[in-house]
């Protein structure tokens, strides 16, 4: 009977020894988030910065989460880009992270590929939605939820030639102005 208990409470010590093993192990290991991106911009502009600013803000994200590895599909040419996540997808391997072209936001989105960021957003008390400008942000806006934040940005704008108004004798128009 005592060697029962024996064999039975070190059968249960080395369970939980090995629970423990696992469980160590298994925090110990870095978590690694996929990021997934084209070669260019949105406007197929060269942009030599474009891979230094990803490095740098995946250098910064690693050492304020050390525990945490980015790896990130670099090369894939815009064109190729759309077929390359549409292949990701069906295999079950969409990156964690990824840009989104605007071509592919609505069909991503009615998929219900993309996560809502709305709470992470409110809960996040260093994300203010005033950083960005108010259009480029509702850019990544559907069906009254966010779900892509702006990377790029290219406004439309309209300048006054004020000199040549006051020339033509066109008076100043108001800030509510508009092309009319």
């Amino acid at each position: 009977m005592k060697k029962r208990r024996y064999l039975l409470s070190g059968m249960i010590g080395l369970l939980l020894l090995s629970a423990c093993f696992f469980l160590y192990n298994k925090n110990s290991r870095p978590v690694i988030l996929e990021f997934g991106m084209f070669t260019g911009s949105n406007w197929d502009v060269a942009s030599a910065n474009s891979f230094k600013i990803f490095d740098r803000a995946i250098a910064d994200f690693e050492k304020n989460h050390p525990n945490v590895k980015i790896h990130y599909y670099s090369g894939i040419a815009k064109e190729d880009y759309s077929e390359w996540c549409a292949r990701k997808l069906l295999e079950g391997k969409t990156p964690d992270v990824f840009m989104v072209l605007d071509s592919d936001f609505d069909k991503f989105t009615s998929l219900g590929v993309m996560k809502d960021l709305e709470d992470l957003m409110s809960s996040d008390d260093n994300f203010h939605k005033e950083d960005f400008f108010a259009t480029a942000l509702d850019t990544g806006r559907n069906g009254g939820h966010q779900y892509a934040l702006p990377y790029e940005v290219v406004p439309t704008l309209m300048f006054v030639n004020k000199s040549l108004l006051a020339k033509e004798g066109i008076d100043m128009p108001k800030e509510d102005w508009n092309w009319e």
